[in-house]
């Protein structure tokens, strides 16, 4: 790094950072919807507690999955997770995490994707 370059600049594209903030605000949500339920002050239909705790430790797996990939470079792997990701939010009907999968997935196209990830192969 030379002196004419900022400490804050980041070589991260904003595509990937946005799909890194988006798992990481799906975390966060089903974090709080498991306490909301967990302590009795929402209720809807059949969704129990355990349901939503299940589905953020799928969550937190498969984030933690694809964190590896992506600093693998394996742009496959990490596409294979967003989708693991994805059907873990059918059994508690999490449309939240429908919408937050089917976004990252799409973002996961772009070219300063593919092409950040491509030039990190090892």
């Amino acid at each position: 790094m030379t002196m004419t370059q900022p400490l804050t600049q980041s070589r991260l594209p904003l595509n990937l950072k946005i799909i890194v903030g988006l798992y990481v605000l799906k975390l966060l949500l089903a974090t709080g919807f498991y306490i909301a339920f967990a302590t009795g002050t929402v209720s809807v239909g059949s969704i129990t507690p355990s349901l939503l705790l299940y589905t953020l430790i799928g969550y937190a797996v498969a984030f933690v999955a694809m964190m590896a990939f992506m600093t693998r470079g394996n742009l496959w792997g990490m596409r294979v997770c967003m989708a693991a990701d994805f059907l873990i939010s059918i059994p508690a009907k999490a449309f939240i995490g429908f919408v937050i999968g089917a976004v990252a997935i799409a973002l996961s196209f772009t070219a300063s994707v593919r092409g950040h990830l491509s030039g990190r192969r090892t």
